[in-house]
């Protein structure tokens, strides 16, 4: 009878896990801007049905978007604020926080050339 012991390798202690609280709040709200967008797109197809069915006029189309611009531009700013916190912070996590920092970023430019352009267009 063979009673040999096998032991199992001895692993290192274990770093602490490190959190970036800031930089996944900057990625969680980057993502709830992701869906503001797909929702906004849903109405942007729908909307020839409901103009016609509530008989609107161009002009008050745009106030059915309004919502959506202020809601990003809201979470566009809160998401780009709170990951620059994170990524001036040494020894956290970047990931999450650039992707939140892009996101954040990507809609607030979408802001401004929107009003840019509608600036542009009611001017001329």
């Amino acid at each position: 009878m063979n009673t040999d012991i096998v032991s199992s390798p001895v692993l290192p202690p274990s770093q602490p896990l490190i959190r970036n609280g800031f930089g996944r709040t900057a990625f969680v709200l980057g993502l709830i801007i992701v869906c503001v967008g797909v929702m906004q797109q849903l109405v942007a197809m729908m909307l020839p049905m409901i103009m016609q069915k509530f008989a609107l006029s161009v002009s008050s189309v745009s106030m059915i978007f309004t919502p959506f611009y202020l809601l990003d531009g809201i979470l566009g700013v809160l998401a780009v604020t709170f990951g620059i916190i994170s990524l001036q912070r040494p020894g956290l996590p970047r990931g999450a926080a650039a992707a939140g920092t892009a996101l954040g970023g990507h809609v607030l430019l979408n802001i401004v050339v929107s009003v840019v352009a509608f600036v542009a267009h009611h001017l001329s």
